[in-house]
């Protein structure tokens, strides 16, 4: 195979159920004929995914086909041995135009790249076809060697357009016929053999197209529905991992964090925080304003200590009924009161109406109990939250609507 066009559609895709559908169409055109043609949307994805593969496989097969033009000069010397060096001076002659038309190339669109390419190896093919015609040797039909060979080369090897190949083996043919033809009685065994040639070659570039072609097709299909279970399965998993009332991650979610914060060695020696936020009088809330109310009541609660701690990599979850928890790795003891304090503050700004509470507050606040310490071996996620829980819950004796802080000691 040329090059591998279906490695390229495997990565990074992205889920289109339009190209989907196209791959499927396609697919079965294929399955049902012999057909190579793509849609013009479907060709211009092609292209495109496959671009980079291409143009190094033009690049390198450019290359050992300037190289093996140059080395047929040394079948010169059995064929020909009548011209001397002029096979060679008119190789050397001609290479420097292949070679300004692969720079060309390069920077040239994918449609006229391939036309360059196609070009210059007609072009090549003719050269070779023209350096038997220097020789009256009787063994100068045998020369005819080389631009079959370059005609088979490039329509097997370098595997150009099949109708900029079909117009370029015909080119050749013609060409080769007629040059056999003038050089001498053996010309019509030479003709038989370049229209052979031709035939075998073109069926071979027709082939290794359509199987090329087949392949993008199958492995662009595999990795659009790769990327589609990829994408169900990070929806699942956030679902998985997501409160279904607030938003937030859930208890699961937040186990998880916690344990990687605390099981990583690369933050032993770095402080930690567990911060547990409890809704006050919240029973008395659903109580007074029902369910519904109490449940809009912890959005609005959940989205404010998330605003207030957004902008971290911490995770903040829902803990269970009224609860919510953040584990902040990196956040020292001061640092955790005063945001800590901001919270507070923030659901206090809500101004949430709370007439069902006896303590004379007349809107919705929240209590916070923190826990702070060191990471290290020795420190556990069940013993941070056992530290935040008893803060809080010197948080609601002390009257609610503040917050208590720990250090936590796990030496």
């Amino acid at each position: 195979m040329p090059f591998l066009a279906r490695r390229r559609p495997l990565q990074n895709a992205a889920v289109d159920p339009d190209f989907i559908r196209m791959l499927d169409e396609a697919i079965a055109r294929f399955q049902a004929s012999y057909t190579t043609v793509f849609s013009e949307r479907l060709w211009r994805r092609y292209e495109q995914d496959t671009a980079d593969d291409r143009q190094r496989h033009l690049e390198f097969t450019m290359a050992f086909g300037g190289i093996a033009f140059v080395l047929t000069a040394l079948t010169d010397f059995a064929f020909l041995p009548d011209i001397g060096f002029e096979g060679i001076w008119l190789r050397l002659a001609a290479l420097p135009v292949c070679v300004v038309a692969a720079i060309a190339a390069r920077h040239a669109s994918p449609d006229l790249r391939e036309k360059l390419v196609v070009a210059s190896g007609t072009f090549l093919a003719i050269v070779l076809t023209c350096v038997p015609l220097l020789s009256a040797a009787p063994s100068a039909p045998a020369a005819f060697m080389s631009p079959l060979f370059g005609l088979a080369f490039g329509n097997t090897t370098v595997v150009p357009r099949f109708r900029l190949a079909c117009i370029s083996t015909v080119i050749c043919c013609l060409a080769m016929a007629a040059a056999a033809l003038w050089q001498g009685p053996l010309g019509w065994a030479v003709c038989i053999e370049v229209m052979l040639v031709g035939a075998f070659s073109l069926l071979a570039n027709y082939r290794i197209q359509r199987h090329e072609r087949f392949e993008y097709l199958l492995s662009a299909r595999e990795a659009q529905r790769t990327a589609a279970l990829n994408a169900d399965r990070e929806l699942l998993k956030t679902l998985s991992d997501t409160d279904e009332l607030t938003g937030l991650a859930n208890r699961g979610a937040s186990n998880r964090h916690c344990a990687a914060i605390f099981d990583n060695p690369d933050n032993f020696g770095m402080p930690v925080t567990v911060l547990l936020a409890d809704v006050d009088h919240f029973k008395a809330y659903n109580d007074h304003y029902g369910h519904l109310a109490g449940d809009e009541c912890l959005r609005l609660v959940a989205s404010a200590i998330a605003s207030g701690i957004r902008g971290r990599s911490d995770l903040v979850a829902r803990f269970g009924g009224e609860e919510f928890i953040a584990c902040l790795l990196g956040v020292d003891a001061d640092q955790a009161r005063i945001l800590g304090e901001r919270l507070c503050s923030a659901v206090r700004d809500l101004n949430i109406r709370h007439l069902g509470r006896h303590d004379g507050l007349p809107y919705v606040t929240i209590s916070v109990g923190i826990a702070t310490a060191t990471v290290s071996p020795s420190l556990t996620v069940e013993a941070m939250i056992d530290a935040a829980d008893r803060a809080l819950y010197q948080a609601k004796n002390g009257g609610r609507n503040r917050l208590e802080a720990t250090y936590l000691d796990a030496a």
